[in-house]
């Protein structure tokens, strides 16, 4: 009888008579995401001097120097996610010859490997990062005027 009181009163008063379970958030397999800065990147092969298809370099926005007359250049945000780099080119700052040349198709072609300078590395969140050689396809927003690629 005193069992069954006891248990009454618990219930009535809200105690629980079980240990609590503790939640943990369950966050997905790489689905971290680093933080987001914005970049300028001027397109070709470095080993080109900066002629041919890929990425020849890549500042923090601000810091450019000596860009002013380089019409194969233009603005993203970058940040890295699920390992991966992940870059939205503003199809605003990008010139329209530019844009023809190295978005015309469905993939962004990278001729050579790129290393990310070590300060745009830092920026991200790691210490560093190589674009390998290949095609990457990219998407637009429906708006137009971004154009996703992930590396």
């Amino acid at each position: 009888m005193k069992k069954v009181l006891i248990l009454l009163v618990c219930i009535i008063s809200g105690a629980a008579i079980a240990p609590a379970k503790t939640v943990v958030p369950v966050k997905p397999q790489g689905a971290s995401i680093g933080p987001k800065i914005t970049i300028e990147i001027e397109i070709g092969r470095r080993k080109r001097d900066c002629k041919g298809l890929g990425i020849c370099k890549i500042s923090i926005d601000g810091k450019v120097t000596n860009w002013e007359n380089e019409p194969s250049r233009a603005r993203a945000v970058a940040w890295m996610e699920g390992g991966k780099l992940r870059v939205e080119f503003d199809k605003n700052t990008i010139e329209s010859g530019t844009f023809q040349t190295f978005f015309a198709g469905d993939y962004f072609k990278m001729e050579e490997e790129f290393d990310l300078p070590a300060e745009v590395a830092s920026a991200l969140g790691i210490s560093s990062y190589t674009i390998k050689t290949g095609n990457y396809p990219f998407g637009q927003s429906s708006e137009g005027n971004i154009l996703p690629v992930t590396f």
